[in-house]
């Protein structure tokens, strides 16, 4: 099947989970592209990425 994260391999449900836990205990960090990471904090509102991840910016 082919990947639906451009071109990065598909990951397991518990790869997800591990993953995730290993963020919220600072054991891994994650990098965006500059452009998104941009884009992300002057095109979204701080509202609706609050909504979507439940975090406050």
């Amino acid at each position: 099947m082919p990947s639906l994260t451009g071109g990065m391999p598909e990951v397991s449900d518990a790869e997800y989970k591990a993953l995730v836990q290993s963020a919220y205990e600072g054991r891994v960090l994650i990098g965006v592209d500059r452009i998104f990471a941009r884009r992300l904090y002057t095109d979204v509102a701080t509202s609706a990425i609050e909504t979507a991840t439940g975090e406050a910016v």
